[in-house]
């Protein structure tokens, strides 16, 4: 190693209110993984750091208990993912290490901090902000504070300069993504990461990223503002680190993390053979995000045989316009087709679908909801439209106050109490209409006879989730009639 000694790092996954982000269904979820701070910490340990990896959301511990692990630790540098519903966390936490830790620079990563980064240096939440790719960022900061050098030329930085924000410029992106370590997830809580309950899988269910970045620019979505250009991993990369999370963590299932995997035809055929031959679809399982227009019968009858248990297609819409506004580049019948063929591979299959984009009606909502019974998905989700940082849609919205920010309100089903608000509303809808809408379009989907009897059968979901899961909806939809 460079430097001149051993820095105490720590790394921690802020807390979001568990009922701000998940409303009413908040009992039926499991911790998501936040693969981020993971490389990092992979990277770190490597250069011969000591890590103390906390996820505030997963171990349900607060502000007062991270506190007193970090003066327990001591650390030279505390990093914090920062999504933006968790930026109160982050905020508060800051603020106690500031007081309680003075010596101790904080560092802030994820797209929030890089697209708020001159506010949030100059209120003092962090000391560095970290733009795009944190692991060669992260290391080259590391060594400048251990040698006592300046960090202004690392590129990819912000940081304050006689009083003023500066940003030191993009770095480079990171061009093999082989030669990154795999994830260190030794030093996270890996055991609470359980596979969601709608899998029907037990056991831990760690995330897999195959790609950076994605070849399309939706309306809704950050990874073109993430990321320039797309990048992959070479599948037998990809296959190892899989074999690897079995091995050494017992975790029976990998989530493909992707936007959408596989990118290409042969793509996916080739990691599905490297499964197959390597006899792992025996031992593991996994689910995975794809485009409508990327099913083939071909590709998705090696999908069922390498063990794929789960196909999610981002179908967002049942209406053209909408589609057309969203730049999703495909039709209707794009994804009628991709659901008849991907259940007659014999794979489950889900849903994405959101309402309340600008243009959407309550004609478009309806068609949404019609379309995803007509689709007859396993499962599907109907999530409000919000304009997360970092994508058009916020850019088109935003109106540049960032002391105005409601951070509550940035989650899919944020339920506003009496004289709170939604973030958007479209111009031909209420807040009243628009909270129904989805509540009726779970309650359409998932309160049926059939798909009831469906999921008893094939035993995908507990009847005490499934319990869960219609309270959660009876609620949410009384909260909207009566509430919002």
């Amino acid at each position: 190693m460079a430097g001149f000694f051993v820095l105490k790092i720590a790394l921690i996954i802020p807390e979001s209110s568990r009922i701000d982000v998940l409303g009413r269904f908040s009992d039926t979820m499991t911790p998501l993984p936040n693969l981020g701070l993971p490389y990092i910490a992979a990277i770190l340990e490597e250069n011969g750091h000591k890590i103390l990896a906390i996820d505030q959301f997963a171990q349900k511990i607060n502000h007062g208990q991270v506190l007193s692990l970090l003066r327990d630790f001591k650390p030279d540098l505390v990093g914090f993912s920062c999504l933006t519903a968790a930026m109160p966390s982050v905020e508060a936490m800051s603020a106690l290490i500031r007081t309680d830790l003075p010596k101790t620079k904080i560092v802030l990563g994820n797209v929030h901090a890089s697209v708020f980064h001159d506010y949030l240096i100059q209120k003092g939440v962090g000391d560095f902000i970290v733009h795009g790719e944190g692991e060669s960022i992260i290391a080259q900061l590391c060594e400048a504070l251990e040698c006592g050098e300046s960090p202004e030329k690392i590129a990819g930085l912000s940081m304050l300069r006689n009083g003023e924000a500066v940003y030191t410029g993009p770095a480079p992106q990171i061009e093999d993504l082989d030669k990154l370590p795999f994830p260190a997830w030794h030093l996270f809580p890996y055991h609470l990461y359980e596979c969601h309950p709608l899998f029907g899988v037990n056991g831990v269910c760690l995330p897999v990223i195959a790609s950076r970045g994605c070849p399309y620019s939706c309306f809704f979505c950050a990874q073109a503002s993430a990321f320039n250009g797309v990048r992959a991993r070479s599948v037998q990369n990809v296959v190892d680190e899989m074999e690897y999370l079995l091995d050494r963590f017992n975790a029976p299932m990998s989530g493909l993390a992707d936007c959408m995997y596989p990118l290409t035809h042969k793509m996916g055929m080739d990691f599905c053979r490297q499964l197959i031959d390597r006899k792992l679809h025996t031992k593991l399982c996994w689910a995975t995000e794809m485009r409508v227009d990327m099913a083939e019968p071909e590709l998705l009858g090696i999908m069922k045989e390498a063990n794929a248990i789960q196909i999610a297609y981002g179908v967002e819409s049942g209406n053209e316009a909408m589609l057309q506004r969203l730049g999703k580049k495909f039709k209707m019948e794009d994804a009628r087709r991709a659901i008849a063929l991907t259940k007659q591979a014999g794979l489950s299959t889900c849903g994405f679908f959101v309402l309340g984009f600008p243009g959407e009606t309550p004609s478009s909502c309806r068609d949404t909801i019609r379309f995803a019974k007509e689709l007859d998905l396993d499962f599907a989700k109907f999530n409000i439209a919000v304009p997360y940082p970092g994508t058009p849609f916020f850019d088109s919205w935003w109106d540049g106050k960032v002391e105005d920010m409601e951070y509550h309100k940035y989650n899919a089903w944020f339920s506003p109490q009496k004289g709170d608000s939604l973030l958007h509303v479209p111009e031909d809808m209420t807040q009243k209409e628009l909270l129904r809408f989805q509540h009726l379009a779970m309650a359409a989907f998932w309160i049926r006879p059939s798909k009831i009897f469906q999921h008893f059968k094939n035993g995908t979901i507990s009847p005490k989730v499934m319990w869960k899961g219609f309270k959660a909806m009876i609620l949410s939809m009384f909260d909207s009639f009566f509430r919002s």
